[in-house]
């Protein structure tokens, strides 16, 4: 028997995606809206297509109280990733605070 992959597809906000394959990795996906301003008035909107993945071990980051902190993705499942820092308490993160985090 074949194994099998379960790969979850989400879309957290318009242009903003994810899919997980639990156990294995995440991918972060999407159109950004880059705001630039030129002349110090003029407002331009330039949509930016950006993709990450992220496999167990690799390196991510994480807020908690108010600070950001970068750890090692150490689990992955269909709703929330695990960052385990160098020091410190391990962290589990729902999809849209870690996309948040870790988009660009």
């Amino acid at each position: 028997m074949a194994n099998t992959i379960n790969i979850l597809r989400r879309e957290l906000r318009p242009g903003e995606w994810l899919e997980i394959t639990p156990g294995k990795q995440i991918r972060l996906f999407g159109v950004h809206e880059l705001v630039t301003f030129q002349g110090g008035v003029e407002e331009v909107v330039t949509p930016t297509p950006y993709e990450r993945v992220f496999k167990i071990g690799d390196d991510a980051e994480y807020e908690a109280a108010g600070h950001v902190y970068k750890g090692k993705v150490t689990k992955i499942t269909a709703q929330r990733i695990t960052i385990t820092p160098r020091v410190g308490r391990t962290t589990k993160l729902k999809m849209a605070a870690f996309h948040r985090m870790n988009w660009n």
